[in-house]
């Protein structure tokens, strides 16, 4: 393979153009969780520090003072400046024997294999991230993610919802007495509304077969019922005033499939234009060796930073056997910053 060939198909440049990143990387699957903190706040990332203020909320009442005195200054909402090192997850593919890659086609037929698995692989541990953000508890290390070098934990107080009955029983009052339950204990955590509910696909069952939902919208009358409960235009419907989300997602922990959110699990969040006041994201710049083919423009002798934040690609050669190996990478993080505003229910059919 000629030496022009390699540096053009395989440049730091070519790796990190922003079309060959969305091309296959929206291919990935369950990317739901990182879809939702995508409408968050962009925070601010200092030498891989991301930099953000906690909000909790407070409701004390404002002082009466008389018509001369000076305004009160009270407390509003109070802000913590927070912060935390960005993660980076990074692998690489296996040795690509060089004289297998003749041609241009080769060679792209070979970068669009690696890109499509490896950023695959990135988003699904971008994706169990993000959950484990959602539901307030972030553990991550060789045995929650095998391969991990890092270990790395940390809780935010997200406001703790609970049935007062068993969703799993069809007689319980799901419409008229769980789900005005769960919006007084948001709101009395936060302040706001919640709007979206997330919900596993078990619990998704429930919903159908409830006595009192089904006499409320499964009816062949009902105008909207493709967008309840019982319709089949997607796994997205209204419910008694709430977006309701439905989630399968899987990857796979140690051999085994696991539920993202997890079996019977349930999450309240606020609607879409508030999530930028409760999600946040941040991402960093990944390094690009020295000997990465190509360069970047900003290599030192100990080399340089990906041309964007977020994810990063670079590729380099080895000489026995002669082969190019493909890195692929994402330096960033998740985080509430507002976490009363997340409700999280580990199960609906525990009281």
């Amino acid at each position: 393979m000629p030496q022009s060939l390699i540096d053009l198909a395989f440049s730091v440049q070519t790796l990190n153009d922003p079309t060959l990143i969305e091309k296959f990387g929206s291919e990935a699957p369950a990317s739901f969780a990182q879809d939702l903190f995508a409408r968050g706040a962009q925070l601010e990332v200092i030498k891989d520090v991301a930099r953000w203020n906690e909000v909790s909320f407070s409701r004390k009442p404002a002082p009466f003072i008389g018509k001369r005195s000076p305004a009160a200054v009270v407390e509003g909402m109070d802000f913590q400046a927070k912060s935390a090192v960005v993660c980076d997850i990074r692998i690489a593919s296996n040795p690509i024997p060089l004289d297998e890659i003749t041609s241009e086609r080769a060679a792209q037929n070979a970068l669009a294999s690696e890109n499509r698995d490896k950023r695959g692989r990135l988003r699904i541990s971008r994706e169990l991230l993000a959950w484990q953000v959602l539901k307030g508890s972030v553990d991550i290390s060789a045995t929650t993610v095998p391969g991990s070098k890092v270990t790395f934990a940390y809780t935010q107080a997200v406001t703790g919802l609970a049935p007062l009955a068993s969703w799993a029983t069809a007689s319980t009052a799901i419409a008229s007495s769980e789900l005005d339950n769960l919006a007084t204990v948001y709101h009395d955590a936060c302040g706001l509304q919640a709007k979206r509910l997330i919900v596993d696909n078990t619990v998704h069952k429930y919903l159908k077969q409830n006595t009192e939902i089904a006499s409320l919208y499964n009816s062949d009358q009902n105008p909207n019922k493709e967008r309840t409960v019982y319709g089949q235009a997607g796994m997205s419907f209204s419910l008694e005033g709430y977006e309701v989300d439905v989630t399968r997602a899987k990857y796979d922990k140690a051999g085994t499939l696991t539920k993202y959110l997890g079996t019977d699990g349930l999450i309240a969040l606020p609607s879409d234009p508030e999530l930028a006041m409760v999600l946040g994201r941040a991402e960093g710049f990944g390094a690009i060796p020295r000997e990465a083919i190509g360069g970047v423009d900003n290599l030192s002798a100990m080399g340089g930073l990906a041309p964007q934040a977020g994810e990063y690609a670079y590729a380099y050669t080895i000489p026995e056997p002669a082969s190019v190996v493909l890195v692929f990478g994402w330096r960033g993080l998740y985080v509430l910053t507002f976490p009363e505003a997340v409700g999280y229910d580990d199960s609906v059919i525990t009281t």
